[in-house]
């Protein structure tokens, strides 16, 4: 009877957390579709400095620089506090500087 009781909590624990899964893809997709729709906007209207991958030449700068004195680390997380960016996506362009 405990292992029904166990196994039954386990199935419904599983069955949550796919549901949870599922619906943070969902919102994953929506805003990369918002995103590709601010970025076509930014580009119509001819204000680059909108689109959601807009980096500017002060944090630029500020992240080289950090970088060129060895802390990757700290220009990685300066770039996610200002973009929203995600680790990899902060690590890939710190990477490319």
């Amino acid at each position: 009877m405990v292992y029904r009781i166990i196994a039954y909590l386990v199935s419904a624990f599983v069955a949550c957390l796919t549901v949870l899964y599922l619906r943070q893809r969902s919102l994953q997709q929506q805003v990369e579709q918002l995103r590709a729709c601010v970025d076509r906007l930014a580009d119509s209207s001819g204000h680059p400095e909108y689109r959601t991958d807009y980096i500017d030449e002060i944090l630029r700068n500020e992240l080289t620089l950090r970088k060129q004195s060895g802390q990757d680390a700290e220009a990685v997380k300066r770039l996610r506090e200002q973009t929203g960016w995600s680790l990899l996506e902060a690590k890939r362009y710190i990477d490319r500087l």
